[in-house]
């Protein structure tokens, strides 16, 4: 999503609310329900939209963007609470749940989106997000972003 010209990320696993994150914030920029583009420009990293057909939901212009503030890793909960992740646990979550074409992606390759995996959470603060379906966890997220 894209609020004030800033990018945040919600990754998550098949059926962890990805799109119902994207529902809920209707109001913003959405720019991917299930993929986005993350690209690391003079030193600072950017999400962008993909030509790939998403959800609906999705009211992007082709390949905009803007700067990413926060990385967020989904858990459905009957709450809203946000905690900051170490940096090596939101590395870990990144390579193992969230690339999963590295079996058909040759060395020198590797290697780029490992790097870029790892300047990503070193640069970006990431939290662990459980989340009801409620409209106003954007409140708490700012809440959580201010209090870093």
């Amino acid at each position: 999503m894209i609020k004030d010209g800033m990018a945040f990320i919600f990754l998550g696993k098949s059926g962890d609310g990805k799109s119902t994150i994207a529902d809920l914030s209707r109001r913003y920029n959405v720019i991917g329900d299930d993929i986005i583009a993350v690209r690391n420009l003079a030193g600072s990293f950017f999400a962008f939209s993909t030509p790939w057909s998403q959800s609906r939901s999705i009211r992007a212009g082709r390949y905009a963007g803007a700067k990413v503030s926060a990385v967020f890793f989904l858990n459905k909960s009957d709450r809203i609470h946000f905690s900051p992740l170490k940096k090596e646990d939101a590395l870990a979550r990144i390579l193992n749940w969230h690339l999963h074409f590295l079996v058909y992606t040759k060395r020198p390759m590797i290697d780029k989106l490992f790097f870029t995996a790892a300047r990503l959470v070193k640069d970006i603060p990431a939290y662990e997000m459980e989340f009801e379906r409620k409209g106003d966890f954007w409140r708490r997220l700012e809440e959580a972003i201010d209090a870093r």
